[in-house]
């Protein structure tokens, strides 16, 4: 596009495409709900203490690029009742809904 518009300019860099596996999206996503969210926002240690007091299973990593720096993903079991009910309330307070952004990239590959 560069070289359209000027002539003389010539950018050189691979040309990197990534695509999402939806066979292994769909695997992950039938199991988990996913969320994420700044550290400092409120996955503190009370807020793991309160899920683990309510015995509602999660797991916590580190989120993938382009929010690897500060930010993490909470996963939700599906098949706990008590884990898709945090989820819910997950979404109405405006979490980021990482489940849902898959579930589009997916059907837009």
């Amino acid at each position: 596009m560069a070289g359209f518009f000027d002539p003389e300019l010539r950018i050189k860099a691979p040309l990197t495409r990534h695509e999402l596996n939806t066979e292994v999206a769909q695997v992950i996503l039938s199991a988990f709900d996913i969320f994420c969210e700044p550290e400092h926002h409120t996955m503190n240690e009370a807020f793991m203490k309160r899920m683990e007091a309510a015995q509602i299973p999660f797991a916590i990593c580190s989120a993938p690029p382009p929010r690897q720096d500060g930010h993490h993903l909470l996963l939700l079991s599906c098949e706990n009742s008590k884990a898709m009910g945090v989820a819910d309330i997950f979404r109405a307070y405006g979490w980021l809904d990482v489940g849902d952004l898959l579930r589009k990239q997916a059907k837009q590959q």
